[in-house]
């Protein structure tokens, strides 16, 4: 086609990057949702499938896929003797955290409170519970309070935490609180934030709002923490909100709306009228791009993993998706969303999900009805509503997004198995079955309603058994008898395990899109149970 012609019909860029109007075809986002064959290559001239057809089978070579720096897409790196490797490492590792703990045993007993770098917080969390049972802490921790020079903020903080574990005694409290502010003076580094943040709470816990806002204010959003950043906001804004300092709020509810739009504490720092008035697309169908103007690099990728699917390798396909990932962020919007919708073809629903966070972050304007069913979907919720008699089946579809992202093979590192993550120890104290009848939805889901309906009766409150459904009764009980609040976010925020955190406050806000994308009925958000926050 004449150069000066194509750019009549279908503008310079299209013909610059030599794609034809046939390529550059635009389907809708419910296009795809609706037809999940449809990809770009139904699109591709003749020309283009003939090359992508022809590095495929050129990569089936084993020699043209050793070539270092290889451009073909297809060449996925696979080596016995690389995993070999990475199990030897493993057990390297292991040597090391061993050596680590009992240097760092050896070098607290010699009352050397700084040499503690490249100690993760949990080895030195058994260095100083080993110390424990030597000899008691509290001269150590005197001696550390007095040092001149500043200890390690890695020691001050986990000393910190470790008194924790003896509360609610207040001579453990004023032990841990002034070992963190130690800590924050001492530094500004994770351990020193972390330090920080359980200061704060702390002193909002005791009602002095003044105090944790002067502590909180200290941490920076941009800090090393990113845990921490949006809590440490929220407990800005509730302190802001408390002393009417209506400017602070107010900035504090725009920054945590714009960083974290769909997470729980977001949703808890506006009305339910403007959480509506924020999905200004809400009825919008978002248009989606196969192919990239902007990076066009990535066209050829994009043909690599597509024939992937097709032929079925769907595991391939995402180790051809994930080097690429940050790269697609700076492509169009359209382009992003079609990515996400490549990951959950690839069956990959948790990786999918956490990218489209990555998407509606820099996108807000993408967050649409049709956009959160994709990130919200009610998989299996026909056999969900059959078998939750006792459980709102809505919050049985929050819980099995959470642990499993609808993965039904899922097993995670410690056992736990199918949907609804259960350990098989566990499913046996209910039900005689096999581990292999764990993996069947009907009873995976049955055996966990039936436990967490256990907990929710035991501890009355859906947050109490969320957290004991993740980390055990036995941890919930010893939480409950060191933290005292009776705001129910407050204790959810001072649990010292981040993953319990998480969990409970990502099934929470889990529920509520849920409700308030399918159930008409649904409450106002602070009529949910847990949302009030106090109750």
């Amino acid at each position: 086609m004449n150069r000066f012609f194509c750019m009549l019909l279908v503008g310079s860029i299209t013909c610059i990057l030599g794609l034809s109007p046939k390529q550059v075809r635009i389907f809708r986002f419910s296009d795809l949702m609706g037809d999940e064959t449809l990809m770009g290559l139904d699109f591709d001239t003749k020309e283009d499938l003939v090359k992508i057809e022809k590095k495929f089978e050129q990569a089936s070579v084993v020699n043209e896929c050793q070539i270092e720096n290889n451009s073909n897409p297809f060449c996925i790196p696979k080596s016995n003797l690389l995993k070999l490797k990475k199990n030897i490492g493993n057990v390297l590792k292991e040597k090391v955290k061993l050596l680590s703990i009992q240097r760092a045993v050896r070098t607290l007993q010699k009352s050397d409170f700084q040499n503690f770098n490249g100690l993760s917080e949990a080895d030195l969390a058994i260095a100083i519970q080993r110390m424990a049972r030597l000899r008691p802490l509290a001269s150590m921790i005197r001696k550390v309070l007095r040092a001149r020079t500043c200890p390690s903020t890695v020691l001050l903080t986990a000393l910190g935490l470790q008194m924790e574990s003896q509360f609610p005694g207040m001579k453990f409290k004023n032990l841990a609180l002034s070992l963190y502010r130690r800590s924050v003076q001492c530094g500004s580094d994770a351990a020193s934030v972390q330090a920080a943040y359980r200061l704060g709470l702390m002193e909002i816990e005791s009602g002095k709002c003044d105090l944790a806002e002067k502590i909180l204010s200290q941490i920076s959003a941009d800090s090393p923490s990113i845990d921490y950043r949006m809590r440490v906001a929220y407990w800005r804004f509730y302190c802001a909100e408390q002393q009417k300092n209506i400017v602070l709020r107010d900035q504090l509810k725009k920054w945590i709306v714009k960083e974290y739009p769909l997470s729980l504490h977001s949703l808890l720092v506006r009305s339910d009228s403007e959480i509506q008035d924020f999905m200004v697309g809400k009825d919008e169908d978002i248009k989606i791009n196969f192919r990239s103007f902007l990076d066009p690099q990535l066209n050829e990728v994009t043909r690599a993993i597509e024939i992937l699917l097709r032929r079925g390798d769907s595991n391939e396909a995402v180790q051809l998706i994930e080097p690429h990932l940050e790269r697609v962020l700076k492509t169009e919007v359209g382009f992003q969303l079609y990515w996400a919708i490549l990951f959950k073809r690839c069956h990959y629903m948790g990786e999918s999900f956490e990218w489209m966070a990555k998407v509606f972050r820099l996108n807000p304007q993408l967050i649409s009805k049709r956009t959160l069913q994709f990130m919200y979907p009610q998989n299996g919720f026909s056999l969900i509503q059959m078998l939750s008699s006792s459980v709102d089946p809505y919050l049985t579809l929050s819980v099995i997004r959470q642990e499993s992202a609808f993965d039904q093979n899922a097993k995670s590192p410690s056992g736990a198995i199918g949907l609804m993550q259960i350990q098989f120890a566990t499913a046996r104290n209910f039900e005689k079955i096999s581990k292999k009848q764990l993996y069947d939805p009907k009873v995976n889901i049955r055996i966990g309603l039936k436990y967490f309906s256990r907990l929710l009766h035991s501890t009355g409150k859906i947050e109490m058994a969320l957290a004991a459904y993740n980390a055990g009764p036995g941890r919930l009980k010893q939480w409950k008898r060191r933290y005292s609040t009776e705001n129910r976010l407050l204790f959810i925020d001072l649990l010292p395990l981040r993953e319990t955190r998480d969990y409970v406050s990502s099934i929470a806000r889990n529920y509520y899109w849920y409700l308030k994308l399918y159930d008409s009925m649904s409450p106002a958000l602070q009529h949910l149970p847990f949302f009030d926050g106090t109750n």
